[in-house]
């Protein structure tokens, strides 16, 4: 992906003199394929890869609340949105050269293929200014790029910032809209799930992994008819919950049971009732 262009509920014209609106690529690429041809025909002289990276450097910035929206190139948007009057803006102000690049010297075994990479690398070949080098520019983390005017190619100026703090228990990382200066982001290592009852951990300086601190929670209390259980939601102090053993069902019918605390198992204490004549037993009769 270079560069993005309107492509969702997007009205056109369909058979029997009717419009429809479609979203899609199909869409979109009649957008950039028309600005295309727009530019081309007032600036005639520009070869073909100058209009398309004067397309590229004229974009404009994708939604900024898109989750997709990446500083500088991404799959999603490319470059950016196609932006036909800033594009003409380029071509008339800087010329093709100065908008598109330059274009491969044949003479010297250069060709089209060699300065036309595609995707996120499109804009690092052909340069003739420091502002053609533009991958990076919108990210600061990721270091500026400059011309190198001797192979016309955009090559690392600044290096990319070290946001390492040395320390084994933070997550380092730089986030390129903080201002320069003041873009790393430290944030310490997260190794408890705020449970208690799973125990307490923390994150250990030396190694940096994660490890036990308080142990879990033992809630039996050794009898044996009690269904035990921690329950974060109480008390620290008072987590566990000790309640007995269920056996029987309270009908009589069915006989009565109990938990026995030997075994933990139910037990008949009283048989079920059995009816004569084959009836049924019903307490409420």
């Amino acid at each position: 992906t270079e560069i993005a262009g309107p492509g969702s509920g997007v009205r056109s014209t369909v058979p029997n003199d009717a419009y429809a609106t479609f979203s899609g690529t199909s869409m979109a690429t009649p957008h950039v394929a028309g600005v295309a041809a727009l530019l081309w025909s007032h600036f005639p002289d520009c070869t073909n890869n100058q209009i398309r990276n004067a397309l590229l450097h004229g974009v404009r910035e994708p939604p900024v609340a898109d989750p997709r929206n990446t500083p500088g190139w991404d799959i999603f948007y490319g470059y950016g949105t196609v932006n036909a009057g800033a594009s003409f803006e380029l071509l008339r102000t800087r010329g093709c050269v100065g908008a598109g690049g330059r274009f491969p010297d044949a003479a010297n075994g250069e060709t089209l293929s060699d300065q036309s990479p595609g995707g996120g690398e499109q804009l690092q070949f052909g340069c003739t200014a420091d502002e053609h080098c533009t991958d990076q520019v919108d990210n600061p983390c990721l270091g500026e790029f400059t011309c190198d005017l001797n192979t016309n190619t955009c090559i690392e100026g600044t290096q990319s910032v070290d946001c390492d703090d040395g320390l084994l228990c933070t997550i380092d990382s730089c986030d390129p809209t903080r201002p320069i200066g003041d873009l790393c982001v430290h944030s310490q290592v997260v190794c408890d799930d705020g449970n208690l009852c799973n125990g307490v951990f923390s994150c250990d300086e030396t190694t940096g992994q994660c490890t036990e601190t308080v142990p879990a929670i033992n809630c039996d209390d050794g009898l044996s008819c009690t269904v035990d259980t921690c329950d974060p939601n109480r008390p620290p102090g008072d987590l566990c919950l000790h309640v007995p053993k269920v056996c029987d069902d309270g009908d009589l019918c069915n006989g009565v049971f109990s938990c026995d605390d030997l075994s933990g198992e139910c037990i008949e204490d009283s048989p079920a009732i059995v009816c004569e004549l084959e009836t049924e037993c019903n307490l409420s009769s």
